[in-house]
């Protein structure tokens, strides 16, 4: 059976960059063709014990970080039909961890997420969570860099 007809619930982590937008597109598609159902998950920074994280969070304002990660979620929502969203997730800490966990609790069968795409020097500068979600997934990751359509073709 090939993995395209197991693939039932969709995981897509989601922000306000482009590439969240293009991921969230092209898991919509792939959810129609596949009578699949989609859950959103958005994760706020969460600081750790250090006192410089700490000032910088209460600096953002938690409770406000909070308020628009919901809208996030809210808005990537009003992009999919009802019948579409199995649900939204709002978690709080380290991004690759939380969109993992997510993934898990969800019983996701495959995980969208944009990527910036940018190369190797900044992965290792800077680190990359589509990067390090693609590596430590118990399923399968579909990272979006542009916009893209998914012909039915592709998925046969």
């Amino acid at each position: 059976m090939p993995v395209v007809d197991q693939i039932r619930t969709i995981l897509v982590a989601v922000d306000e960059s482009q590439p969240s937008a293009w991921a969230l597109t092209q898991a919509v598609q792939l959810a129609q063709q596949l009578n699949a159902r989609i859950t959103l998950v958005h994760v706020v920074f969460s600081p750790s014990t250090s006192s410089s994280e700490s000032a910088l969070a209460e600096a953002l304002g938690g409770p406000a970080l909070e308020a628009r990660g919901a809208k996030v979620l809210s808005q990537a929502a009003e992009h999919l039909r009802a019948e579409l969203l199995a649900g939204s997730v709002l978690r709080e800490g380290d991004a690759t961890e939380e969109i993992l966990q997510a993934a898990d609790d969800a019983g996701a069968d495959l995980i969208v997420m944009g990527t910036h795409g940018r190369g190797a020097i900044a992965r290792a500068l800077l680190g990359s969570t589509a990067e390090a979600v693609v590596r430590h997934a118990n399923c399968p990751v579909l990272t979006v860099a542009q916009q893209t359509r998914i012909r039915q073709r592709e998925l046969n």
